[in-house]
Formats: structure tokens, C-alpha cells, sequence
């Protein structure tokens, strides 16, 4: 049955990526964006943060059709830390962005208007600039500024 051995499949895939994907500083963050915290920097003040979250939506018996789907979010961060570049200290360069990838399982197979997944876009593929700034810690203060 060449239907079952795709959804075990698409499980399967799903189960690996979000093992992969899964970093304990963005675990216990409560917002949408990667934490700062996430940016370990690697030699030249550089770190790159990647996440992924994906699901597979399947659709056995009633709703609009049988059938399976997945819906993917990947949020990717690039960060700059000054000090460890050797630059000047305290100073953060950070750009992150997302790319969402929407199986719609609501409109094709479940046919629900409560909808079945968080993941889901109103389009097939978005690409964003999620944020981008600079901050900058001033010495002796202990606060930043953004």
C-alpha cells in the first residue's frame, strides 16, 4: 500500500528533524524568536543558530479528502558578538529570518475551520526577514540598547 508506507514515511522524517532540531536555550524560551542567549560565538565573534519545526498532517477517513501533508519552520540566525571579533566590546550584530513551508492540510484533506496546525501560512512558501539590529552593552551600565 503505497499511501501507508508514505505516511510512516513522512512520521518518520518528521520525528528525526524535530530530534535534530531541538536546542535547550530555545526550548525554554516563551517568544517566537531565537533567544540571545542561543548565540554562542565561535572564533572570529561569529554564530549561526538554526531551528526547525515540521509536522505531517493525515487525513484516514472523512474530511474532504484522504491524505497526507507536511508543514515546515525553519528560523535561522546569523550574529556578529564585537568583542569576541576583536573589534570593540559590547556590541551585537544579529539578522534572523524564517522560511515556512505549508503543506494546507485544512483546505485539502481535513476541511476544518478551527484548523489542525500552528505551522500552516496562508500561502504555499514564505520567506522573511524576521529581525535585524544592533546593540550595543555601555560599560558600566549593565543595560543594552537596541
Amino acid at each position: 500500500m503505497p499511501n501507508a508506507s508514505r505516511i510512516t514515511a513522512l512520521r518518520a522524517a518528521s520525528l528525526f528533524l524535530c530530534l535534530l532540531g531541538s536546542h535547550d536555550a530555545w526550548a525554554t524560551s516563551s517568544g517566537r524568536s531565537i533567544p540571545e542567549i542561543a548565540h554562542q560565538p565561535w572564533e572570529q565573534g561569529l554564530s549561526l543558530v538554526n531551528h526547525l519545526d515540521m509536522e505531517s498532517v493525515s487525513n484516514l477517513s472523512g474530511g474532504l479528502a484522504q491524505g497526507s501533508t507536511a508543514a515546515g519552520l525553519w528560523k535561522g540566525a546569523l550574529a556578529l558578538h564585537t568583542g569576541k571579533a576583536d573589534w570593540w566590546p559590547g556590541g551585537l550584530f544579529l539578522v534572523e529570518g524564517l522560511v515556512a513551508n505549508s503543506g494546507n492540510p485544512d483546505g485539502l484533506y481535513v476541511g476544518d475551520v478551527q484548523g489542525v496546525s500552528n505551522l500552516t501560512t496562508a500561502y504555499a512558501h514564505v520567506t522573511r526577514l524576521y529581525k535585524a539590529y544592533y546593540r550595543q552593552t555601555l560599560a558600566g551600565c549593565g543595560k543594552s540598547m537596541r
